[in-house]
Parts: C-alpha cells; sequence; structure tokens
C-alpha cells in the first residue's frame, strides 16, 4: 500500500491525496480511500484493508506505515503477515536494527539485475529476534537488513544503499528469496503511480470539481488493473494504443462481444 498526491487537483494544501492497496502478483488495485485534508494516511490505514480477508497474506507497506497499532491490529484482528521497512521515523527500533551483529550475519539471498542504466546487486541478510535480541515492535520475529549495490553504467561510479525491516513471519513460513521478492515487489505500487503520471498523465490533470478527481483516479486504477488482469504482455501504454484503434477490442476485455 501507498499513497499518492494529484497534483493538479488543486493549489498547494488543497490537493486530493488517496491511498491505495494492491496485489504484488496481479498488479491489480484492490481498494482506495481518500485521505482528507484533516487526517492523514494512518488514519486511513484500517479502513483501507478491513473489507479486505487477509488471512495468511502478507502486507507490504513504507516506513511512514511502520506502526506499533498497525501491526497489532494486521496480526490480532486480520491475521495477516506484515513486511515492514523501518526508517528514522521509528528512531528507538531504527538504532536497535542498525547495531544487530549484522558483520557476523552471513548473506542468505543475493540477486543482481540490469536495466535503465544501472546495474544492481542486493544483497538480504536475516536474524531471528531472541530474548538477546528484542526487538521494540509487536510481533517482531525476524530483522532484516538489504544492502544494493548500484553501477551507473554511463559513469562507472557504485553507491550503497542499507535498508532495514521487520516482520512477524519466521524463517519457517518465509526463505530469505521470498521475502527478498516481496520487498522488491513493493514498487509494483509505484510503479502503477508512474504508469498513471506518464502513460495517463495524472498529474498535469486540471479536473478539480468536487470528486472528479477521485473518480478519475479510481477509473485509471480499473483500466491498468483490467489490463494486467487480462494478461497484458506489454507496456500499459502499447495496450492503450492498440485497443484504442478497434472500439470493439475494449468491450472485449470486459467479456462482451
Amino acid at each position: 500500500m501507498d499513497g499518492k498526491t494529484l497534483r493538479g487537483s488543486g493549489p498547494a494544501g488543497s490537493q486530493v491525496h488517496l491511498l491505495a492497496v494492491l496485489d504484488q502478483h496481479t498488479g491489480a488495485v484492490l481498494g482506495q480511500v481518500d485521505v482528507a485534508g484533516k487526517t492523514n494516511e494512518l488514519t486511513r490505514f484500517q479502513p483501507l484493508l478491513t473489507p479486505l480477508d487477509l488471512t495468511a497474506v502478507v502486507v507490504t507497506a513504507d516506513a511512514l506505515h511502520t506502526q506499533r497499532e498497525h501491526a497489532r491490529w494486521l496480526v490480532d484482528d486480520k491475521k495477516a503477515g506484515y513486511l515492514f521497512t523501518v526508517k528514522k521515523n521509528q528512531p528507538r527500533l531504527y538504532h536497535q536494527l542498525k547495531t544487530l551483529p549484522w558483520a557476523k550475519i552471513p548473506t542468505q539471498d543475493e540477486t543482481s539485475t540490469r536495466g535503465h542504466g544501472r546495474y544492481d546487486i542486493r544483497r538480504l541478510q536475516a536474524v531471528t529476534c531472541t530474548p538477546a535480541l528484542a526487538l521494540d515492535f509487536p510481533h517482531a520475529v525476524q530483522a532484516l537488513r538489504i544492502r544494493r549495490r548500484r553501477m551507473n553504467l554511463a559513469t562507472g561510479r557504485w553507491s550503497t544503499v542499507t535498508v532495514y525491516a521487520i516482520t512477524n513471519l519466521t524463517t519457517t513460513q518465509a526463505s530469505p528469496a521470498d521475502l527478498a521478492d516481496w520487498l522488491r515487489g513493493h514498487w509494483a505500487i509505484e510503479t502503477l503511480h508512474h504508469i498513471r503520471d506518464t502513460t495517463y498523465a495524472e498529474d498535469a490533470s486540471r479536473i478539480r470539481t468536487g470528486n472528479a478527481p477521485r473518480v478519475m483516479a479510481t477509473l485509471r486504477n480499473t483500466a491498468i488493473s483490467l489490463l494486467r488482469l487480462t494478461g497484458t504482455t506489454t507496456t500499459i501504454a502499447a495496450a492503450l494504443r492498440h485497443n484504442s484503434r478497434n472500439p470493439y477490442r475494449p468491450l472485449q476485455l470486459l467479456g462482451i462481444t
């Protein structure tokens, strides 16, 4: 899950902000709620996820949602798993993770990718929490460190980014490879927002009247989800061009012949 502001929906301070939840496996949007001006994403976390059956589902979210009440609610009420990144908005927890004896913990998963002008190497370490390594977070069972080394293929220069994460899943419930895949898979919702901006020009839209910005965002989500669920193997932009050439093709996506 992740939030997005519709930049063209109003002047600064009154722009529409939406929080969405997406299925990593299908790329389909499962729900979206409005984050009103007098509230924030934290208060909309539970209303967004409440209608969904999350039993045995793993929820990923960015560091903003690494909150104790979210973790308790997911595990105790929804019977779900969580995999949260940890940053300095949780200073005590971040310090605990950073000072774990990572030098003594072997790398359990390593992947490399090349594309978009860069070469990435990702290494994941995981450690099970024991009484001696107890974390200040509800239901936390494993602590993770992900180190990403990136080479800019144009300059040949390397950079390193370290990310910490926590989960309530045991080693028998999720392997290091699973955890690495789910953390990378979280970027699927960032990809959704990128598509809405670049392919649908969402941020350039000047629609501001009433609920129209929210409705248009929902329609964009629906179109992208439908294309993904029906097996689009090209980019969303290419799929839109393909369907625009024949007025019957969009109807066929809906099963209408």
